[in-house]
């Protein structure tokens, strides 16, 4: 098991940091190449056009934000623990120092845990949507409860292994893998847009004010 255990913390942590680096740069090239439209308009550069972009990476300038509150704050505050856990927590950054020499502010214990715990409220909330509302149902997939399982996995077998909830070196290896997995499914599935979220959300502002430009010459965009 100690063996399964260095492999995961050694080549594969590499492998799999290696493949989600290279598969957000393809998705990098894959927005840039909407850029390069021959029906392109380009949007005002000054105040105009870098404002509107920044009101679209802004979560009070969501529709969600206005007409369904509590769906928009659970996707926040789900994708917000997404990120803050593997960055801020003390487990996390030993390996870092260690491996990178390099480290963040660490989260206390108490606060590592709430943020675990806000984690899964959140994704609970997520999941019942899914199952309760039918506009919602009708458009979930068995991958969409996949992927949040996924997403789901690395908190809870963290959880369990650092309060060393059943057996340790199990829960740790199996959370070493569920990461790993995590990373090497986000560039090609849907949680790659929590990665690209402002670069996605600040093109569409300056798209929505490119089309605000084509109405104005009374072209169809």
């Amino acid at each position: 098991m100690i063996n399964i255990y260095d492999f995961l913390a050694g080549p594969a942590a590499w492998g799999s940091f290696a493949f989600c680096l290279v598969g957000l740069a393809l998705k990098l090239a894959y927005f840039y190449g909407f850029t390069k439209g021959t029906d392109m308009v380009a949007p005002n550069q000054g105040p105009a056009g870098s404002g509107s972009a920044v009101y679209f990476t802004r979560p009070p300038g969501e529709l969600y934000f206005r007409s369904q509150p509590m769906f928009a704050a659970a996707v926040s505050i789900y994708h917000a623990c997404l990120f803050a856990a593997p960055l801020f927590l003390a487990a996390h950054n030993f390996l870092l120092q260690e491996y990178l020499g390099i480290s963040f502010f660490v989260f206390p214990e108490s606060v590592s845990d709430t943020i675990t715990v806000i984690f899964f409220i959140s994704g609970i909330f997520l999941i019942l949507r899914r199952v309760i509302q039918p506009k919602v149902r009708r458009v979930t997939s068995a991958r969409d409860y996949f992927l949040l399982s996924v997403s789901a996995l690395p908190f809870l077998t963290g959880y369990l292994a650092y309060h060393q909830i059943g057996p340790y070196v199990w829960m740790l290896v199996l959370h070493v893998f569920t990461a790993e997995l995590l990373l090497v499914i986000i560039p090609f599935s849907k949680p790659v847009h929590a990665c690209l979220f402002f670069l996605a959300r600040g093109f569409m502002g300056f798209e929505v004010l490119a089309r605000r430009v084509w109405s104005r010459m009374g072209v169809e965009g």
